[in-house]
């Protein structure tokens, strides 16, 4: 019998005693699966979140607690697994759904463990409800979609990874086009060179504030054109990753009224200065014309 240390591989050496006690030990669902998919241990957390009784898991296929779209398919990702068993996450990059007894689907994150016992292969699987956080995050999507100003999210990378509809109207690109893309698309080719510069800058020391204080920012739209913005940064943590979350407000209008207000500024002190050589009645009109 192995005594339980790792024999220069990834794959873990327990007795089948040690492994009852890790998985019966464990806060999160724990799922024991041998080469065949068949499964041969699991805890009282996965009866919890599936509806199982133990008796009714033990011996039958772990795709009884796969959803039918992903069913036909998983015998080919665990045979995958097994040819190159190593610790990971299980479907990264990918929304992972576990069936209920009742036929309802719960999502769940996986992490996928090789252990050896007995001279056999197995792989011992974590399973977590993430209920909680997909409606956290969902309450997060849905408040930034409501908001009145453009609203993007970013992740360390500088890649984009959720923006509103207000933001789709400012810029001229839509969703999709955006989602996944370097946030230095929507940068003036004069400024973008330094922005990433500017951006990890923000996550060494992240804190609400407004961007580019003193400065005028500008948005490149999709048709080239330049809008100018301001621009508010928030840091976010979610599942342990830095995120910010900036708000754009397009400031074209408040520009436009300002120039207007400097050139009837600039007229009025025109005018003034003929006003003042006039008579006094004529004075008196002038002024009138110009308050």
């Amino acid at each position: 019998m192995p005594d339980g240390k790792s024999m220069g591989s990834s794959t873990t050496l327990l007795s089948e005693e040690q492994l009852r006690q890790v998985i019966d030990a464990a806060p999160s669902g724990m799922i024991m699966v041998n080469h065949a998919g068949k499964i041969v241990l699991v805890n009282s957390q996965i009866e919890k979140l599936f509806g199982y009784e133990r008796a009714e898991l033990i011996g039958h296929s772990i795709e009884v607690l796969v959803p039918h779209a992903s069913r036909s398919k998983h015998p080919s990702y665990r045979d995958s697994f097994f040819a190159a068993p190593q610790a990971r996450a299980m479907g990264v990059g990918r929304d992972l759904y576990g069936l209920r007894k009742d036929g309802t689907e719960i999502p769940v994150e996986i992490g996928l463990n090789p252990v050896m016992t007995d001279g056999q292969q197995f792989v011992l699987a974590s399973v977590v409800d993430i209920t909680e956080r997909k409606r956290a995050e969902e309450r997060l999507r849905i408040t930034i979609e409501a908001a009145p100003s453009g609203m993007i999210m970013v992740d360390a990378g500088g890649k984009i990874v959720l923006v509103n509809s207000q933001v789709e109207r400012l810029f001229g690109y839509s969703r999709d086009e955006l989602l996944g893309n370097s946030i230095e698309v929507l940068v003036p080719t004069t400024a973008r060179q330094k922005h990433p510069e500017h951006r990890n800058a923000f996550f060494a020391d992240p804190h609400a504030r407004a961007m580019g204080s003193g400065r005028d920012l500008y948005g490149l739209r999709k048709d080239g054109t330049e809008v100018p913005v301001e621009i508010g940064l928030n840091p976010l943590m979610s599942q342990g990753e830095r995120f910010v979350l900036a708000s754009i407000v397009d400031i074209t209008e408040r520009k436009r009224q300002k120039r207007c207000s400097r050139k009837k500024f600039s007229n009025c002190r025109d005018q003034m200065k003929i006003c003042n050589s006039l008579p006094t009645f004529a004075l008196t009109i002038c002024r009138s014309l110009c308050a």
